[in-house]
């Protein structure tokens, strides 16, 4: 029995004598691709989240259905709206975002009349599009230099509807106008 013991013993001493002698190294390479994102959504709420994950889900699946905008209605006692622009990249790009706006127009042409309005940004500067006026430019964000990583931004906007233009509009059911909203990059 003491034999066997010994012999074991022997075994196991000279087996880590030679693992330890093996003095090899490894590399473990790790690798992933990210899928380039970006979009614009017009709100009727920011993006929240505590942190930019939160932010970035919260932009991806919470910001859908009736929070997002297609069209804002105007009424004799609710000549104001305040919306969002949200904005979503993880490009590595410099980008702005801006729109083009005209007046509010029946869209049939059954009457002349044209409406303006003015558009605030954080409650900062107004834009003012007149009932004269053509493809207004107003910018929404503008990252002023090339960004790397994702980032996730709101921009709080007030439309307030001339209140003096609105009541000398003629009747029409049809008024209307398109904003064209461009994302470009650099």
């Amino acid at each position: 029995m003491k034999k066997t013991i010994a012999i074991l013993l022997v075994l196991v001493i000279g087996m880590a004598g030679v693992f330890a002698a093996n003095n090899s190294t490894a590399d473990l390479e790790l690798k992933t691709t990210v899928a380039g994102k970006y979009g614009l959504k017009i709100a009727t709420r920011a993006v929240t989240g505590a942190n930019l994950g939160a932010k970035v889900t919260d932009f991806n699946d919470n910001l859908t259905g009736a929070l997002l905008v297609g069209e804002v209605p105007f009424t004799n006692e609710d000549l104001t709206e305040t919306l969002y622009m949200n904005y979503l990249s993880n490009q590595k790009i410099q980008a702005t975002v801006t729109t083009a706006m005209d007046p509010m127009a029946s869209e049939s042409g059954a009457v002349t009349t044209k409406i303006g309005y003015s558009v605030a940004i954080n409650g900062g500067d107004t834009v003012e599009v007149g009932s004269d006026d053509s493809a207004v430019s107003i910018t929404f964000i503008d990252e002023g230099s090339i960004v790397n990583g994702m980032r996730v931004e709101s921009k709080e906007f007030t439309i307030t509807m001339d209140e003096d233009e609105w009541l000398a509009a003629a009747a029409a059911t049809d008024y209307t106008t398109t904003w064209t909203v461009t994302l470009a990059t650099i």
